[in-house]
């Protein structure tokens, strides 16, 4: 895919029409999306092999916060992993993780996934390093 995306970038340059060029910019954007999802479903396999370890084998509690989770009950859940000494690990969306939660009882982060925009993946980090 990255070939045929240079390939697409040397046609843009090359074009002799500005049809062409929205045409050609379209369908690099089209092969740039599939990269990005590409690469994240390659990554499935090692991030649940890693929370199976920190879960599993340390035998700890877990929380899950994503787009599905009702938002009357992510406010429990984030009381849950501040105060239980049972649940040690938070697997959270970047979108629904990262605003207006305070996960301070965290001590790392770890991004299996990345935005388009670098300030979601800052204010998904900020949950952790709220206060002081």
């Amino acid at each position: 895919m990255f070939k045929r995306l240079e390939r697409v970038k040397l046609k843009v340059k090359a074009a002799s029409s500005q049809e062409e060029v929205e045409s050609l910019k379209f369908a690099e954007k089209n092969l740039i999306n599939k990269i990005y999802t590409d690469s994240a479903e390659a990554k499935i396999p090692a991030v649940l092999d890693y929370l199976g370890t920190v879960i599993e084998k340390k035998k700890v509690g877990c929380i899950r916060i994503d787009g599905g989770s009702p938002s009357g009950s992510r406010q429990q859940l984030v009381t849950e992993f501040q105060e239980k000494d049972s649940i040690k690990a938070a697997v959270l969306s970047i979108k629904a993780g990262g605003v207006g939660l305070t996960l301070t009882a965290a001590s790392t982060v770890l991004f299996a996934e990345l935005s388009w925009t670098p300030g979601d993946l800052i204010q998904a980090e900020d949950r952790v390093h709220r206060i002081g």
